[in-house]
């Protein structure tokens, strides 16, 4: 099975590449998968925080992905389309969390949509800074699906909102490996000089 996986990785750095990585690697183990990435994900002016980037110190996964889809380019939709229809896959999964970028991701799973098996992974249906254009970007994105994966009850809920006849698989978040190893918490207090018998 050829599995194309659409979303964000390596440079990119926060808790949904993270969770594309350690997912990807998973999927590498039962079929052949490749990572569609973001040219540009988020304009700088839309992005509150200091980098959209992995530092120097970050220990990420370097997944290999082709870097074309550009959140505020149509041109790269179709342009990210064809590169994933050159892969021939037999699903596309598309991991999904932002309304800002259902015009982007839900452009290249409607133009493969009669090519390929659309899968989305739903990170975050209602984003937590709400804006008015939510219902209907969300909804575009959703309506180009022919099936989901959420991890909870609050996410089917509002998917089956959006999309009351859904076919979905519902299975809870898993735990991340990529933190290290979990150490005894007398040497993680020593490690941090907190004081055994403070309440922390």
């Amino acid at each position: 099975m050829r599995i194309a996986f659409q979303s964000v990785f390596y440079p990119y750095r926060g808790g949904i590449a993270q969770f594309n990585a350690s997912l990807f690697r998973a999927l590498e183990n039962l079929a052949e998968v490749k990572a569609f990435n973001f040219s540009l994900q988020y304009p700088s002016l839309f992005f509150p925080g200091s980098s959209q980037y992995v530092a120097t110190s970050d220990k990420a996964d370097k997944i290999p992905s082709t870097r074309r889809l550009n959140s505020i380019n149509p041109i790269s939709y179709y342009n990210t389309a064809k590169e994933i229809n050159r892969f021939s896959p037999d699903l596309l999964l598309t991991a999904y969390w932002l309304p800002f970028l259902a015009p982007a991701q839900g452009s290249v799973c409607k133009l493969l949509k009669k090519k390929t098996l659309n899968i989305a992974l739903i990170n975050n249906i209602t984003p937590h800074e709400k804006k008015l254009s939510d219902y209907q970007l969300n909804k575009f994105f959703l309506e180009q699906q022919h099936g989901f994966v959420v991890m909870g009850n609050a996410i089917k809920n509002e998917l089956l909102q959006y999309v009351s006849h859904a076919q979905y698989l519902q299975h809870p978040h898993p735990i991340y490996a990529h933190f290290g190893t979990k150490i005894d918490k007398q040497a993680a207090r020593f490690q941090l000089k907190i004081d055994n018998e403070k309440k922390t």
